[in-house]
């Protein structure tokens, strides 16, 4: 009787040691997965190559969350010109769908100029994702950058980064401008980044009526 139970503890740590390399090996994959598709959407995306131009520029990028979220690099030239730039395949690197957008009016694109301005884009920090007053797993991100004569600014916003404070309220109101002006719903369902900054929206409102 002794020796089956010594039999039956040996084979229970072996299905353990069993479990734990193939959780081991599932992690790795997933992690080298995502790292691949971030380095290849935030690299070598078309749009990069636009972004090169004399002209001042504001894009926009949302990246892949765990789950249905709208993925996609936008771009608006100070002259009106825009482009959005939509992964057709993931993980694939030679997959793209490149389109150009109808022309923005010029008072439209001095707008959200005038926005980035008002919120003093140039001052906020480069990064909102983890010094939060709450983390939620899973989120998106945004990322915004701004050229105005010369000098480029990038924000990245982890939308999952639940925070009260006015900048990052204006922040989310200005991502939310880009995509308004850029009619970007034509062309990307918004349905999980439209939800996430709404949550976020919510909690600001929330927090100012204390």
């Amino acid at each position: 009787m002794g020796g089956g139970l010594g039999a039956t503890s040996l084979g229970s740590k072996a299905m353990l040691k069993k479990i734990i390399i193939l959780l081991l090996f599932a992690t790795i994959y997933f992690s080298c997965s995502t790292s691949k598709f971030l380095n290849y959407y935030a690299y070598r995306s078309p749009i990069d190559s636009l972004t090169k131009a004399e002209q001042d520029f504001i894009t926009l990028e949302r990246t892949r969350c765990f789950g249905d979220c709208p993925t996609y690099k936008l771009l608006i030239l100070a002259n009106g010109n825009s482009w959005i730039s939509i992964p057709s395949k993931i993980f694939n690197d030679t997959s793209y769908a490149l389109i150009s957008l109808p022309k923005i009016d010029s008072q439209k694109v001095q707008y959200l100029f005038n926005f980035s301005k008002n919120i003093e884009f140039y001052n906020l920090y480069s990064r909102y994702v983890d010094s939060c007053d709450y983390l939620v797993t899973d989120y998106p991100s945004a990322i915004t950058s701004l050229k105005v004569n010369d000098k480029i600014k990038i924000v990245t916003h982890y939308l999952g980064c639940m925070d009260t404070t006015l900048a990052l309220h204006n922040l989310i109101l200005f991502e939310e401008a880009i995509d308004s002006i850029a009619n970007t719903k034509n062309y990307v369902p918004m349905n999980f980044g439209i939800m996430g900054s709404t949550v976020l929206r919510n909690v600001y409102a929330d927090s100012t009526k204390k």
